[in-house]
């Protein structure tokens, strides 16, 4: 076989797979993947936007809830890229305990932070530079292997706590509709919640 034609077999085996994948979706699952493919089309992709985990998962938990009756966690969790030990804070959402994340294509550091995939319940759609592992809970390995660095270098202890500090205040609001909405609309006008959803009509 040659070339063209085993890239054309590839094509329309991806193409079989993706129409399988979409008829065991829920009506719920259904809404929310192409909701979800729109808004890394037209929002994250479309404006390259980057470090907004934390805006483009509360925004997707808004939309859905509001404008679809989809109810999703927003979750405020922790990533690792499999080139350390330890796990950076990060924001996604869960229909049914399955993750959406289209925030990590789009990184502003490629070396600390290579780009994900974009994961659509579970799916990965497009592969990133690195293949991520998800916790909801800092794992026991990382928390030894981040206090052995805040040891060892002060700065790196300074850059941690904002850290931290950050990722709190982000799980409180991610528990609250009320605070999730006030976050949304306090964003700069370009990305302000009304802003986004414009852009996904």
């Amino acid at each position: 076989m040659g070339e063209a034609k085993r890239r054309k077999a590839e094509i329309e085996r991806q193409k079989n797979e993706e129409l399988a994948w979409r008829a065991s979706l829920s009506p719920e699952q259904k809404i929310s993947a192409d909701v979800a493919m729109r808004a890394h089309d037209r929002i994250v992709r479309a404006l390259n936007l980057r470090e907004a985990c934390y805006q483009m998962a509360l925004f997707l938990n808004q939309c859905l809830r509001e404008l679809h009756q989809v109810e999703t966690e927003a979750v405020i969790g922790w990533i690792n890229d499999g080139t350390w030990e330890g796990v950076a804070s990060h924001a996604w959402i869960e229909l049914g305990g399955k993750k959406i994340d289209i925030s990590l294509t789009h990184t502003s550091h490629r070396d600390p932070q290579p780009s994900g995939g974009l994961l659509i319940l579970d799916r990965l759609v497009t592969k990133g530079a690195a293949n991520y592992s998800y916790y909801k809970e800092q794992p026991q390995s990382a928390i030894e292997y981040l206090n052995k660095l805040k040891v060892a270098s002060p700065k790196a202890m300074e850059i941690m706590a904002q850290k931290n500090k950050q990722h709190q205040m982000f799980e409180g609001i991610a528990r609250d509709p009320e605070r999730i909405h006030l976050y949304l609309n306090s964003a700069p006008s370009p990305t302000r919640y009304d802003a986004l959803l414009r852009l996904m009509s």
